[in-house]
């Protein structure tokens, strides 16, 4: 992401004739050169753009591109991509999701994460590629549903409109959020009873925090992070919204988006604990180091996760 400001950076000090010397002195009023630095350090860290636009060093000590001997296929992927990204423009349903998402977890846990953090946390360990590829159409819009249908043509209309909702727009969010099928609500209240069973503080839903749920970190009583109850939460509410979507598509698709059908409680409700139990077992046998290795998840995290509500295991 910085990339451009080291390679100015180190441009420069490749252009110091004099011998370049680095000293850590985290001992801010020690000297009043490392207080300047400080201070310009927490200015720079409190702006929204960066100081430096467009860094730029000496020319015969900044050449472009990068050395072959030091080129791997994962840095040339990365590379391709930053200069692609640069010159596409940003989408307007994607900037309007992330700055929901954004306030969410915000008025969740109190901090305002950046674009980047927010695309990269779709991409959490703690979810199954399911709900990774949910989460990533849902911000940029690519469920084909809704708009998608409008665009179309007039025979494709009345694949956009919600048929339990009266002409409303069969949105992404209105599936989550507002849709009046029954489903929706006993998903959503059956993921709120069992966060509320581990003594946690039920948030104002919301389609931000939908997809930025993977952004969002827990704290106790005592103020501190709780590694076991963010990831907790962060698997309910994406797993909560991938059943509430599937159970849609089941809907509207297998059975032909009838108006006399609906999915019992009672199977709603099965469903559900079929899911959480489903990454219950998956996360205990992912703590085998044996098969796993370094990739296994830690004992100790998914205990933390599960406390209290499977005490048979």
């Amino acid at each position: 992401e910085d990339a451009d400001v080291f390679r100015a950076a180190a441009a420069r000090l490749r252009a110091h004739q004099a011998q370049v010397r680095f000293e850590y002195d985290d001992q801010v009023g020690s000297n009043e050169i490392v207080a300047v630095a400080h201070r310009a350090a927490e200015t720079a860290l409190d702006e929204e753009t960066p100081a430096v636009q467009q860094p730029d060093g000496p020319s015969e000590f900044d050449l472009p591109g990068m050395p072959l001997s030091g080129l791997s296929q994962r840095l040339a992927h990365q590379t391709i991509r930053r200069t692609r990204s640069r010159a596409t423009r940003a989408r307007r349903s994607t900037t309007a999701h992330l700055d929901a998402a954004r306030e969410a977890v915000f008025a969740a846990c109190g901090r305002h994460p950046s674009d980047r953090d927010l695309h990269l946390s779709a991409f959490h360990r703690d979810f199954r590629r399911e709900t990774r590829q949910l989460l990533w159409r849902g911000k940029h819009m690519a469920h084909r549903c809704g708009d998608f249908f409008e665009r179309m043509g007039p025979e494709w209309q009345h694949l956009a409109v919600c048929r339990l909702c009266e002409d409303t727009t069969d949105s992404f969010e209105h599936a989550l959020m507002t849709c009046e099928d029954g489903v929706r609500a006993q998903v959503w209240r059956l993921a709120e009873q069992l966060w509320t069973s581990r003594g946690g503080e039920w948030p104002a839903l919301s389609i931000g925090l939908v997809l930025g749920c993977g952004a969002v970190s827990i704290r106790n009583a005592k103020r501190k992070y709780d590694a076991g109850a963010t990831r907790l939460f962060r698997i309910l509410i994406a797993e909560s919204a991938h059943l509430i979507w599937n159970l849609r598509c089941d809907r509207r698709i297998e059975h032909a988006d009838d108006p006399d059908f609906r999915h019992a409680p009672q199977f709603v409700k099965s469903e559900f604990c079929r899911v959480i139990r489903s990454r219950f077992d998956s996360d205990h046998l992912l703590t085998n180091r044996r098969r796993y290795g370094n990739r296994a998840l830690k004992r100790n995290t998914v205990n933390a996760t599960w406390r209290g509500l499977f005490e048979e295991q």
